[in-house]
């Protein structure tokens, strides 16, 4: 009978302890590397990748996705629909991250301020679909006439030009609440230090080392909705000396965005790499520098084969201005057509028989882009006998100078598409065309613009990590959904 006895409560301790460990990665830290360091996380006026990411995670809106990416409720319980009216009705104790209440006031104080022109909010746009916000962003009507309204502390009303796009837009960063006192208080300081911020997300911040390159964002006791983390804690860190990939394979840190030439390491190291194409690198030329004619040569005569083997895994060639997150990895689209005369009849027609003077590439300075630009120059020396300087530039702020102020012969840059928004992405063109086809005709129809190569966004982390998904999101991994097994 002993014997028995012993064998079931072994059997029973077996299970009890196999039960318990199921739920041990609650209790988890995750390490995570940073590509930058933030300098601010007031979700209105973040802009760098880093920022917004943190912000997302410290944030919850009216709505936001959910690990599938399906847009569903947030902090609002429900919501109705009224023609162009939506009625949002708040959850039921809802509290900022210091324990204070937070109304609905919070949520219409938090969307004035984005489409207030003084706040230059780099997101202020994306809210264009809340009727009268385009005139108010313009600087045609003041704030108060935004049409969103809190009628009691649980209810927030929100009058649309484009219904269709709403729900989507009260995911993002610029339609995040602001309590209006807390706000005030930081005297112009607000979300730039630990003391300075207050949040509702599922997360809240517990510290911010400027000097050491650390934060660290922990569960908010304080929220009460659907996204509980499923971690403890993330640690966010940003290592001056040694890169990403480094700080994986060292073991540092257990998740990190890494570069494209860093692709094949990860996956040599047996980590776990998710990747999706969101940046485009683009060629323009200067259309008050060079003619039509000339510049439809250019783009007749850019030969792609020619530098596709410059390229790396995570690189790959286009003849399209859409990365696969905007038009959809299987999306074909047809080429601009050209003249079927010969290249070199066709500059002859284009520079009316006259020597070219020599050509500026200037470029930003990525070492996968470099080699290719060398292979592009060096087919158009070939062809036309023309002097090809290339101009490296490390500074994207420099390069969007001279674009703007047409004080270059060509420029090669890239651009990110921040999610799988068609209109958001074509606003970088000054395009609005729902129409795929249609819309990259616009583009490429002046022969200023040539799409050079398309570049993934990396993730890579370790095999102890599950639940993390970034595959839409090229600027966000929500970490509530992260799970970290030992």
């Amino acid at each position: 009978m002993k014997k028995f006895l012993t064998f079931f409560v072994s059997i029973f301790i077996l299970i009890t302890t196999l039960c318990g460990c199921g739920e041990d990665y609650k209790n988890a830290t995750v390490y995570y590397e940073l590509a930058a360091f933030p300098t601010t996380l007031d979700p209105s006026v973040v802009s760098d990748s880093t920022a917004t990411m943190i912000s997302s995670n410290i944030y919850e809106g009216l709505m936001r996705l959910d690990y599938d990416l399906n847009v569903v409720c947030g902090a609002a319980e429900s919501y109705s629909v009224s023609g162009n009216t939506y009625t949002f009705t708040l959850r039921d104790n809802l509290k900022w991250s210091n324990g204070d209440p937070l109304t609905a006031k919070d949520f219409v104080f938090g969307l004035q301020r984005s489409v207030d022109p003084k706040t230059n909010s780099p997101s202020a746009q994306r809210l264009s679909c809340i009727k009268n916000a385009s005139e108010i962003i313009s600087g045609k009507l003041p704030v108060k006439n935004l049409a969103v309204s809190a009628p009691d502390d649980k209810t927030v009303v929100i009058e649309t030009v484009n219904s269709a796009q709403l729900l989507k837009t009260l995911t993002g960063l610029a339609a995040m609440p602001c309590n209006e006192e807390f706000f005030n208080k930081c005297a112009g300081e607000y979300g730039m230090t630990a003391s300075t911020i207050l949040s509702n997300g599922s997360y809240r911040i517990r510290l911010w080392d400027f000097e050491n390159g650390k934060m660290r964002i922990t569960k908010n006791p304080n929220y009460s909705g659907n996204f509980v983390p499923n971690n403890t804690s993330v640690i966010l860190t940003k290592d001056e000396e040694l890169s990403p990939i480094q700080r994986l394979e060292n073991e540092n840190v257990d998740m990190a965005q890494i570069d494209s030439l860093s692709i094949s390491k990860a996956k040599e190291l047996g980590l776990n790499c998710l990747t999706f194409e969101n940046t485009l690198w683009l060629l323009t030329v200067n259309d008050t520098k060079f003619s039509k004619d000339l510049r439809s040569v250019f783009a007749m005569t850019f030969n792609r084969e020619k530098y596709s083997k410059s390229l790396v895994d995570g690189y790959r060639i286009t003849s399209d201005i859409f990365p696969a997150v905007v038009k959809g990895k299987d999306t074909v689209l047809s080429p601009i057509s050209f003249s079927t005369v010969s290249p070199q009849t066709a500059f002859k027609n284009a520079t009316g028989g006259k020597a070219l003077d020599k050509i500026s590439i200037v470029y930003y300075d990525d070492p996968v882009i470099r080699n290719a630009l060398v292979d592009i120059a060096g087919n158009w020396q070939q062809l036309f006998g023309v002097t090809i300087n290339l101009v490296p530039s490390g500074n994207l702020i420099d390069l969007q100078n001279q674009l703007k102020n047409k004080t270059y012969d060509m420029c090669l840059f890239p651009i990110t598409a921040k999610d799988s928004s068609l209109s958001d992405y074509l606003k970088q063109f000054s395009v609005t065309e729902n129409d795929l086809q249609k819309a990259q005709n616009l583009v490429l129809g002046n022969f200023s613009v040539i799409p050079v190569a398309v570049q993934d966004t990396c993730y890579a982390m370790t095999s102890d990590i599950t639940k993390a998904n970034v595959s839409l999101r090229s600027e966000i991994i929500d970490f509530s959904f992260v799970i970290k097994k030992d």
